[in-house]
């Protein structure tokens, strides 16, 4: 049940979540050297709390953490709504950035909410790290500009619908 704290004359507060308790000499969330690399120990289902719950402290303290794993990833969003989803595949010479725009209404009795109506999205911008040759928006064919800076390339992607992916033609070594 609800933890209540009663406050005459007042309304009794009521909350979903016990008040916290003492502080535990356990942290939530440990990072260790494991091999060559690092792993993290979460003592929580942190993943699927967000999934459920899609509360943005809980995508904060994921972010986090995936940026002491890993600081330099091979891309990084910019100007991107939470509804974008992301999924970057490699094949020889290129890079393809799928991007999947999930706008979902309210749930449904199906497998997951149904979705009505998808608003594009503007203005997404992509860092890449890597040479980058030609950048093209497909299925659409377009030809997009980008800006490289060493070993940085960004790209701005002026409209993005249901479903693109963003072909990223690397320079030959």
């Amino acid at each position: 049940t609800p933890a209540a704290e009663p406050s005459p004359p007042h309304r009794t507060f009521r909350h979903v979540y016990p008040p916290a308790g003492k502080l535990a000499p356990y942290p939530a969330i440990t990072r260790h050297r494991y091999g060559q690399g690092e792993v993290l120990y979460i003592a929580t289902d942190l993943f699927t709390e967000y999934f459920e719950t899609n509360h943005a402290w809980v995508r904060q303290v994921i972010e986090a953490l995936l940026e002491l794993v890993d600081p330099t990833p091979p891309f990084r969003l910019e100007n991107a709504p939470r509804t974008l989803r992301v999924n970057l595949m490699e094949r020889e010479g290129e890079w393809l950035l799928h991007l999947v725009n999930f706008a979902s209404n309210t749930p449904g009795t199906g497998a997951y909410p149904p979705i009505e109506y998808i608003p594009p999205i503007a203005g997404v911008r992509v860092r890449v790290r890597a040479p980058v040759e030609k950048v093209i928006l497909q299925p659409q064919g377009e030809t997009l500009s980008f800006v490289q800076r060493g070993e940085e390339a960004l790209i701005s992607i002026p409209l993005l619908g249901i479903y693109d992916v963003l072909q990223i033609v690397l320079q030959k070594k």
